[in-house]
């Protein structure tokens, strides 16, 4: 039964990854983390997310910009590692409250969407990084300090995506080798739910890109922002 549940949990975070371009481990970290606990689940999504985010990047490569981005990856490698470390000093119940906040917090800014003002001084990107490392290390789900600092950058939808995806990618690359080689996260346990997982995030994936043809994007993305409101709000109850 919880191997069904991870299925069509990963199926449906990366079906929305696939549609809007964010978005997998703010819906599949929160059930995955009552699911099977954070020393499963955090390892876990780290090495599923890394084959979609490959498939992703691909996917939107003629529009990454690797300039835009260095600065953030730099920082977030500097955040990661107190990242991972916070996720194994704090209690579980206080985990999921602090995630259950930041997601609520995320999705109410998004779906409000308040043009937020144009930053041209690069070095903010050092700050923005950083929260994302720690965040990303720690529970999988830096997603929002991207989101918030690419809306200062005005970049372009297409950019947006293929930016964050480069993103999630290569400091995924870092944080799987620190469950590996440092942690020894990755346990019969890990795999075999990676195992599973694969086809559900390959085949949430294809079907997101086709629903992004056809699907007005901000209808399906406030969709998807008030269920994250939910979840948050399962997490901290």
């Amino acid at each position: 039964m919880p191997e069904v549940i991870a299925f069509i949990t990963m199926f449906v975070a990366t079906f929305i990854q696939g549609a809007i371009g964010f978005g997998s481990a703010l819906i599949a970290m929160p059930i995955l983390i009552q699911l099977l606990g954070i020393p499963v689940a955090a390892p876990l999504f780290a090495i599923v997310a890394q084959t979609g985010g490959l498939m992703t990047m691909l996917h939107y490569r003629q529009s990454l910009s690797l300039r835009s981005i260095r600065r953030l990856i730099l920082s977030a490698f500097v955040g990661i590692v107190p990242g991972i470390t916070l996720a194994r000093l704090v209690d579980e119940h206080i985990a999921m409250l602090v995630l259950g906040i930041i997601i609520i917090l995320y999705s109410l800014y998004a779906l409000f969407s308040p043009r937020l003002p144009e930053i041209k001084d690069k070095r903010w990107a050092y700050f923005f990084g950083f929260l994302y490392g720690l965040l990303h290390g720690a529970y999988n789900t830096g997603g929002p300090p991207i989101v918030i600092y690419g809306n200062t950058q005005r970049w372009q939808t297409a950019e947006f995506k293929s930016n964050l995806q480069a993103m999630f990618f290569i400091s995924g690359l870092f944080v799987v080798g620190m469950h590996a080689f440092v942690k020894q996260s990755l346990t019969p346990q890990v795999l075999h739910y990676y195992v599973i997982l694969v086809p559900a995030t390959l085949g949430g994936l294809l079907l997101g890109y086709q629903l992004d043809k056809v699907l007005k994007p901000e209808t399906f993305r406030k969709l998807v922002l008030i269920m994250l409101i939910v979840l948050g709000v399962t997490l901290i109850v």
